[in-house]
C-alpha cells in the first residue's frame, strides 16, 4: 500500500481495523474480570503519516505498510501499575493476536534509554488465521496493529509530549533553547510527580483491597478458626487473621481480646492432631498438623500481648500447662520473649510488663505454679536480666539495635527481689538436682553486669542481688549433688572475676565498696562451704574441664595450666587414699562420679589421673578391669596405656582376650591401639576378626581407624590387607556405606594412597550408596583419584545411574567440591569422557549431575576444558550438542561459554528449537544480589553479545544481534519490576518505628 493508497481509503481500512480490534480486548479484558480505564485507537493521520515518512526518507511509493508497524494503534490505559501488569500476564495478548515483536519502553540507568522517560509495552500484532477465516475479519488479513499498555497517568504524559515535542515543530523565528526546556519541564513532570503518583496509586488500591478484604473476611474467618476440624483451613483462616484482619480492625486491642478465648479453643482442639495432606492437581503434599495451628496462633498472641498483659499471660500460662515436646518449647520461647526487658516499653512503662508478670504468678496457687515452674522459671531469667534492648525501625532498609542497662529505680529494685524471692520458693519444693539446677542457672542472671553501660547505682544493684544469689546458693549447695555444686563454684569464679576489684574511679562510692565487700564475702563463704567437703574436692580434682582450683581465688581466675598442675600436683595424695580405703571402695567412688550428669569431655581429668593410677599402682588398674561394665569403660583406655607403661602386659593380654571373647569395649580397645608407639597389628588383626564375626560393626569402624593411625606410624601393609579390607568388605556386605564418613583416619593416614587397583576398587564400592559424599568421603576420593582417577570418575557414574532408588534422599554429586578439583583437573579429556557417558544417563538432569562435577573440576571454563568442549560441538551429532550446552549450564552465562555456545549456533539452522537451549545458556546468571540485580545481569549480558554481532559467521552475527535486542528489551522489563518493588517497600516501610 502506497501513501496515495493509504489517502484514499487504506486510512478507512485501517480505522475499522483498529475498531475491531479495540472491541476484540474490549472483550477479553471482560472475560478475565478486568477494567481498564479507556481503550483507545486511531489509524495515523495523513498529514503526520507524510512527515514522518519524509522525514525517514521514505519512498511515498514504497508499501509503506511494510515500512512502518504504526499505522494503525490501539492504546489500552489501566488506572495503576498493578493493573497493566496483571493485563501483561494475563495473556490476552498472545491468546487473541499474532506477535511479532514486544518492544518494552521504560529509562535503565546506564544505558541510551537512561533519559527516554516514555513508559509502555507495545506488541506489534496481526489477527490470528482463525478469526481472519470469518467473514467479518476477512478484509483485515495481513494488517499489522500496534497495541501499547500503560498506565493513565503515563498516558497522560505520552498524549502531552505527542501534541508538544513528538511532533518537534519547525521553529523558523522563535528561540529553540526555550523548547529544550520545555522538554526538561515535561520531563520533571514525570520524574517528581507522575512517577510517584503512580506508585502511591499502586499501595491505594492494594490498601483500599485490603481493608475490603479484611472487612468481607472478619466474620468467616472467625467462623472458620472457632469450627473448623480442618488443620489446613485453620492455618489458612489464622493466617488471614494475623496478616490482614486484625491489623485493619477498629478498636484492634479489644477485638484481639474478644478473640483471644478462640485462639486458645483452637490449639487445645488441634493438641497432638496429625498432618492432613493436601492434594491438589499437581500432586500431594503434607498438611498441617496441631503444632503447625499452634505455630501459627503464637505469633497473633504475641503481638498483641501489650493490650492486656495480665490476660496475655493467663492465655500462655494455660497453653503451656497442658502442652508437652515441641508445643511447649514454643510457649516457653513465647514467654522467654513477652518477660524481655523491651527498650521501647521501657522508655515509656519503665519494669511494668514486669511487674504485671510477678503479679500473675503471685497470684498463682502452688499446684498452678509448680504446672508452670518451667515457664516460670525461663520468664524470672529475663525479668532478672540487667539488660534492656530492642530493634528499632530507622531509615528505608535499616535498623537499629539498641542496648542498655535497666536503671536503679526502686520499681526495678523491688521487681528483682520479687523474680529472687519467687525462684527461691520453687527451689524449697524443687523435686530434684535437675529442677534445681535450672532455678539456679535463671537466678545467675540476677548476678550478671549489663554488658552496655550501666550507672554506679545500677552496679550497686546487681551486685546486691548478687549477694542474695549467692547466700541462697550457699544454703542450698549441701543438699545438692555433686556436679551441680561444682558448677555452683563455677559460677561463682565467674561472679568473683567481675566484682572482685572495683575500678578506681569507683572507690570513693561508700555504697558501692560497701556491696562490694558483701558480694566479695558471701562468695568466699560460699567457696568455703562447698570445700568444706573432701568429697566434693575429690570430685573437682577428677571431674570438669572447668574446674575451680584454690588459686583461682586469689590470682588469675581461668587458667587451664595452672588448674592441670594443681590436678597432677593432687595425684600421689589421691592415691595414698586409694591404698588406705581399697581398691573396691575406689571403683565404687568412680562408678558414682561418673554417674553424676556431667557434661561431654568434663571427665578427661579422670581419664589422666587413670593413667597415673594404673601406671603407679597396677593392681588396682587390674581390679578395675575385672570390675569393667558399662558405667566405668569412659576409662578403660587410658588403664590400659597405664598399665603397659607399667610393664603390665600379662594383665592387659588377659583383659583384651577376655574383652574379646565377650564382644565389648572394641571402641575403647582400638582408641588405645591406635594411640600407642609399639606394633599392634596383629592385635588390631585379631580384635577387628572377631568384631566383624560378631556384626559390631561400631567397633569394626573404631579398630579400622586404628589401623590408620597405626599405618601412618608404620607403613605396616599387613594392615590393609588383613584390617582394612576385610572391613571393607563387611561394611559392604552389611550395606552400611556411611562407614567411610567417620573413617577419618583411612582417608588421612596414607592407607588410601597404598591401595592397588583391585583394592581401590572394592573400597569405592563399600560406599557408593552413601546418600551425601561428605568432606570426609571427598577426600578418600581425592586421595583414589591420584592414582586412579577413571575409578573415582566411574564411581559417580555408578551414582548418578542409580538415582534415588528406593526414593531417599540421595545426592549423586555434591553441589561443591574442595578435595577432587586437584587431582581430577589433571585429566581433563578423561573427565569429559566420563562427563558425556554421565549425560547419556540422566541428559534432563546433567546440569545438576554430570555438568556439576565439571564445574566443580574446572571452576573456571579454561581452554584445557573449553576446547575439547568445542571439538564434541565441531565433530558431535545433535546429542553431543545437547551435552554441550547442559555441561555449560552450571557456568552460569559466564563470559567464556559464548565462544563455545557460539559454535553450537553456527551448527545449528535458523528456527531450531536448541536455539532456545543457547540463549537459555547464555542467560544463566547464578544468584544475584540487590534490588536490580538481574538488570544488571542483562546489561551484563547484553555487552558479551555485541562482541558477537559482527562475527564473520553470518548465523552467529545475526543470532548476537536478536539476543542483544531482547537483551534491551529485559533489561527495561527488569528495571520497571525492580523499580516499582522497591518504592512499594518503601511505602510500606514508612517512618522510624520501634519493632517489639
Amino acid at each position: 500500500m502506497t501513501f496515495e493508497e493509504y489517502q484514499l481509503g487504506g486510512r478507512a481500512l485501517y480505522a475499522e481495523f483498529v475498531e475491531a480490534v479495540r472491541q476484540i480486548l474490549a472483550g477479553a479484558v471482560k472475560a478475565n474480570a478486568m477494567t481498564p480505564h479507556a481503550i483507545t485507537g486511531r489509524a495515523k493521520d495523513a498529514v503526520s503519516l507524510r512527515k514522518k515518512l519524509e522525514k525517514h526518507g521514505i519512498s511515498l511509493d514504497t508499501a509503506i505498510n511494510e515500512q512502518l508497524r504504526d499505522l494503525a494503534g490501539v492504546r489500552l490505559v489501566f488506572l495503576t501499575n498493578t493493573q497493566v501488569e496483571r493485563f501483561l500476564a494475563s495473556g490476552i495478548i498472545h491468546e487473541n493476536f499474532e506477535v511479532s515483536n514486544v518492544n518494552v519502553h521504560h529509562p535503565v540507568p546506564g544505558t541510551e534509554t537512561e533519559t527516554r522517560l516514555f513508559d509502555s509495552t507495545n506488541y506489534t500484532a496481526q489477527l490470528k488465521p482463525d478469526r481472519t477465516a470469518l467473514a467479518e475479519y476477512r478484509p483485515f488479513a495481513g494488517l499489522k496493529i500496534e497495541i501499547q499498555v500503560q498506565t493513565l497517568l503515563k498516558h497522560a504524559w505520552a498524549e502531552m509530549g505527542h501534541d508538544t515535542i513528538y511532533k518537534e515543530p519547525d521553529l523558523k523565528h522563535v528561540d529553540k533553547q526555550q523548547l529544550e526546556r520545555i522538554k526538561e519541564r515535561m520531563d520533571a513532570v514525570m520524574r517528581e510527580h507522575l512517577l510517584p503518583a503512580g506508585h502511591d496509586f499502586d499501595m491505594i488500591a492494594r490498601d483500599f483491597a485490603l481493608l475490603i478484604q479484611a472487612d468481607q473476611n472478619f466474620e468467616p474467618c472467625i467462623e472458620a478458626i472457632s469450627t473448623s476440624k480442618s488443620n489446613n483451613a485453620l492455618s489458612a483462616a489464622l493466617d488471614t487473621l494475623s496478616d490482614v484482619v486484625l491489623p485493619r480492625l477498629e478498636n484492634r486491642g479489644d477485638r484481639f481480646l474478644e478473640q483471644l478465648p478462640v485462639l486458645i479453643d483452637v490449639v487445645e482442639r488441634t493438641r497432638r492432631s496429625p498432618a492432613e495432606p493436601i492434594v491438589d492437581p499437581s500432586g500431594t503434599f503434607d498438611g498441617e498438623n496441631g503444632l503447625d495451628v499452634a505455630r501459627k496462633v503464637a505469633p497473633v498472641i504475641e503481638h498483641h500481648s501489650l493490650y492486656d498483659p495480665t490476660r496475655t499471660l493467663d492465655a500462655l500460662i494455660r497453653l503451656f500447662s497442658r502442652s508437652e515436646g515441641e508445643e511447649r518449647r514454643l510457649w516457653l520461647d513465647l514467654g522467654r520473649r513477652l518477660a524481655e526487658n523491651d527498650v521501647g516499653t521501657w522508655r515509656t512503662h519503665g519494669p511494668a510488663v514486669q511487674r504485671l508478670i510477678l503479679n500473675v504468678f503471685a497470684a498463682l496457687g502452688t499446684d498452678a505454679l509448680t504446672a508452670a515452674r518451667e515457664l516460670v522459671v525461663t520468664m524470672m531469667q529475663q525479668v532478672l536480666s540487667s539488660e534492656v534492648g530492642g530493634i528499632s525501625r530507622g531509615d528505608f532498609h535499616t535498623f537499629q539495635i539498641a542496648k542498655g542497662s535497666v536503671n536503679a529505680s526502686d520499681a526495678v529494685r523491688q521487681v528483682r527481689s520479687d523474680a529472687i524471692g519467687l525462684l527461691e520458693s520453687l527451689l524449697a519444693v524443687s523435686a530434684d538436682d535437675q529442677e534445681r539446677g535450672e532455678i539456679l542457672s535463671a537466678l545467675r542472671e540476677a548476678s550478671r553486669p549489663p554488658y552496655y553501660g550501666g550507672s554506679e547505682a545500677v552496679r550497686v544493684l546487681v551486685m546486691n542481688d548478687a549477694a542474695r544469689v549467692a547466700a541462697i546458693q550457699r544454703v542450698l549447695a549441701p543438699q545438692c549433688r555433686l556436679e551441680i555444686r561444682r558448677q555452683i563454684e563455677v559460677d561463682a569464679i565467674h561472679v568473683h572475676s567481675w566484682y572482685h576489684v572495683l575500678p578506681e574511679d569507683m572507690v570513693a562510692n561508700a555504697e558501692l565498696v560497701g556491696a562490694q565487700t558483701a558480694i566479695v564475702g558471701e562468695l568466699l563463704a560460699l567457696r568455703d562451704t562447698l570445700n568444706a567437703d573432701p568429697d566434693f574436692i575429690l570430685y573437682k580434682t577428677l571431674i570438669g574441664h572447668d574446674s575451680v582450683h584454690p588459686d583461682a581465688w586469689d590470682a588469675e581466675h581461668f587458667d587451664p595450666e595452672r588448674l592441670q598442675k594443681w590436678r597432677e600436683e593432687g595425684f600421689p595424695a589421691i592415691v595414698a587414699q586409694i591404698d588406705t580405703d581399697g581398691a573396691e571402695a575406689w571403683t565404687a567412688l568412680v562408678r558414682r562420679y561418673l554417674a553424676e550428669p556431667i557434661g561431654i569431655g568434663d571427665w578427661l581429668p579422670l581419664s589422666g589421673f587413670s593413667r597415673h593410677l594404673a601406671e603407679t599402682r597396677p593392681d588396682i588398674a587390674v581390679h578395675l578391669l575385672y570390675q569393667m561394665d558399662d558405667a566405668l569403660r569412659l576409662i578403660l583406655t587410658p588403664l590400659l596405656h597405664g598399665l603397659e607403661a607399667a610393664g603390665r602386659l600379662d594383665a592387659i593380654d588377659l583383659a583384651v582376650a577376655r574383652f574379646s571373647g565377650q564382644g565389648r569395649y572394641f571402641q575403647e580397645m582400638a582408641a588405645w591401639l591406635g594411640e600407642r608407639d609399639g606394633d599392634g597389628s596383629e592385635r588390631l588383626s585379631s580384635l577387628s576378626m572377631r568384631a566383624r564375626e560378631l556384626g559390631e560393626h561400631d567397633g569394626v569402624l573404631a579398630l579400622v581407624n586404628a589401623a590408620g593411625q597405626a599405618f601412618k606410624k608404620k607403613g605396616d601393609p599387613s594392615l590393609i590387607a588383613d584390617v582394612l579390607m576385610p572391613a571393607v568388605a563387611s561394611f559392604t556386605d552389611a550395606r552400611q556405606p556411611g562407614w567411610i564418613v567417620n573413617a577419618w583416619w583411612v582417608s588421612h593416614s596414607g592407607m588410601v594412597a597404598a591401595l592397588d587397583e583391585a583394592q581401590t576398587a572394592a573400597f569405592l564400592v563399600s560406599f557408593l550408596e552413601l546418600p551425601k559424599i561428605d568432606h570426609n568421603a571427598e577426600y578418600a576420593l581425592a586421595r583414589t583419584a591420584d592414582n586412579f582417577p577413571v575409578q573415582v570418575l566411574e564411581f559417580f557414574e555408578f551414582r548418578i545411574g542409580r538415582g534415588r532408588g528406593d526414593g531417599g534422599y540421595f545426592d549423586a554429586v555434591p553441589f561443591r567440591l574442595h578435595e577432587l578439583p586437584r587431582p581430577l583437573s589433571r585429566h581433563p579429556e578423561t573427565l569429559l569422557r566420563s562427563a558425556r557417558r554421565m549425560y547419556g544417563l540422566k541428559p534432563s538432569l546433567h546440569r545438576f549431575l554430570g555438568g556439576k562435577l565439571v564445574a566443580n573440576i574446572f571452576p573456571q571454563l579454561i581452554p584445557e576444558i573449553a576446547d575439547p568442549l568445542r571439538r564434541f560441538v565441531a565433530n558431535g551429532d545433535r546429542d553431543d550438542l545437547s551435552f554441550v550446552l547442559s555441561t555449560l549450564q552450571p557456568y552460569e552465562g559466564a563470559e567464556e561459554v559464548y565462544a563455545v555456545c557460539m559454535d553450537v549456533v553456527d551448527r545449528l539452522e535458523q528456527g531450531d528449537d536448541m536455539l532456545g537451549r543457547v540463549i537459555a545458556v547464555l542467560g544463566e546468571t547464578g544468584v544475584v544480589t540487590g534490588q536490580f540485580g538481574r538488570v544488571e545481569a542483562e546489561v551484563e549480558q547484553h555487552g558479551r553479545l555485541q562482541a558477537w554481532i559482527n562475527d564473520p559467521r553470518e548465523k552467529v552475527a545475526a543470532f548476537a544481534r536478536t539476543q542483544a535486542r531482547s537483551a534491551v528489551q529485559s533489561m527495561a522489563w527488569e528495571q520497571r519490576i525492580a523499580e516499582r518493588e522497591l518504592e512499594q517497600m518503601k511505602r510500606e516501610w514508612g517512618g522510624p518505628e520501634t519493632k517489639h
